[in-house]
């Protein structure tokens, strides 16, 4: 801007030379400033209070939900996106989107929302569940798993605890009176 301010006298001069002819008229040259002028001015007076604005009420603007799918929280109302549907995608419709600490949109971390995002990222399969890890701890999808080798007295419990589908459709322990038991004496 000093640039547009120190040259500002200089322009409007050459734009509208004197001459001892009027014109009736103004001609193309004439017009063709003017527009420019006005534009400038428009432009200079938009920036200065954008950045008035936008300084003041960082915090109080709202957040859109926006993207193709919903799936993006933005201070910009209309945020383009591919139109590629993920299945996590749905877990944002439940979801509060709001500026969050760091004064920018965000969607609100919640465990439902965490939960929802990893379950979604990692459907249950309907194949058998195995039992693994170094002291046969887990239950999962996957045969063979692997963990940290280390005891406590609560994976004596697992021996004679069923590892099977949940009704979440996960593996994990069938939760029994007797496991529970076993697991409060352990610890």
């Amino acid at each position: 801007m000093p640039l547009l301010a120190f040259n500002f006298p200089f322009f409007i001069i050459n734009c509208f030379p004197t001459n001892n002819h009027s014109q009736p008229f103004l001609s193309s040259m004439k017009f063709a400033c003017l527009v420019l002028l006005f534009t400038l001015l428009n432009i200079s007076a938009f920036s200065r209070s954008c950045v008035r604005r936008g300084a003041s009420e960082t915090g109080s603007r709202p957040c859109y939900v926006t993207g193709c799918s919903g799936q993006v929280c933005s201070a910009r109302r209309n945020v383009a996106t591919t139109c590629e549907w993920k299945e996590e995608y749905t877990c944002y419709a439940s979801a509060t989107c709001e500026r969050q600490r760091n004064g920018r949109c965000g969607w609100t971390q919640t465990e439902e929302l965490q939960q929802c995002i990893e379950d979604a990222r990692n459907p249950p399969s309907n194949g058998p569940c195995y039992v693994g890890g170094c002291s046969g701890q887990l239950c999962t999808d996957h045969e063979g798993a692997i963990s940290t080798c280390e005891w406590t007295e609560a994976y004596a419990c697992y021996r004679d605890a069923t590892c099977e589908r949940q009704s979440n459709g996960r593996c994990g322990w069938t939760q029994t009176d007797e496991l529970q038991e076993c697991l409060d004496n352990a610890s």
